[in-house]
């Protein structure tokens, strides 16, 4: 974006459908966030970059997409996964389901409000911001798809003009909030506990990224 080469911005976004487990607000958030802020030529390069991808696996594997829908579609094994819907489970496990759809719409609402309400961010803001809430929201994910939050923290890192204190904040988010909380699914037999990891994230970026100072002016010597 930068560069000006919006279309091959998006051809680069549409990669995320690697791990299509986090599209359940990503795809909505950002792709309506991009629509309002008139990004044609991203949503053509999403678009087409998605349709490529899509085409090339089906003639590799016909009929995958079905297979995953059925994978996904099993709704028992969301009570002890990393997201809203797992927190819920430890929390009232005899009404998890209605609990975990209220943790959703509050997710939805407050990133809704950030995101459309903030007239100054931009898409190095605004597709994170998409990416932890959908990694919060879905109702089938684990704990390896949290390598996806590597891109908030290097933000974070980055957004931190104190090079030790961001060391330190990327040693919390990216090695102990990890690991202590691998540990402790370790001990319990259950990773519902791993979503405050993404939690922390969220937080940690919208106080440190979005709150702060305008964004663009702290990553100039990124380029």
């Amino acid at each position: 974006m930068r560069r000006e080469r919006p279309f091959l911005a998006g051809i680069v976004l549409s990669f995320v459908i690697i791990k299509p487990n986090a599209f359940v607000l990503f795809v909505p958030a950002f792709g309506l966030w991009l629509l309002w802020r008139r990004r044609w030529r991203v949503v053509a390069g999403a678009a087409a970059g998605g349709l490529t991808m899509f085409v090339i696996s089906w003639l590799v594997l016909p009929g995958w997409l079905f297979e995953w829908l059925n994978v996904t579609g099993k709704t028992e094994v969301t009570a002890i996964t990393p997201t809203v819907w797992g927190l819920a489970y430890e929390i009232w496990p005899e009404w998890w389901a209605a609990l975990g759809l209220l943790f959703v719409v509050g997710v939805t609402a407050v990133l809704g409000l950030i995101i459309f309400r903030n007239k100054h961010l931009t898409e190095t803001e605004v597709m994170p911001l998409a990416l932890m809430g959908s990694l919060l929201t879905t109702p089938y994910a684990w704990v390896y798809e949290h390598l996806l939050l590597l891109i908030p923290c290097m933000l974070i890192y980055l957004a931190i003009k104190k090079r030790g204190l961001a060391a330190l904040t990327w040693l919390l988010l990216v090695f102990v909030l990890p690991w202590g909380t691998f540990w402790l699914a370790e001990n319990r037999a259950s990773d519902t506990l791993t979503t405050f990891v993404p939690l922390a994230v969220i937080l940690f970026f919208y106080q440190i990224v979005i709150t702060r100072s305008p964004f663009q002016t702290k990553y100039e010597s990124i380029e």
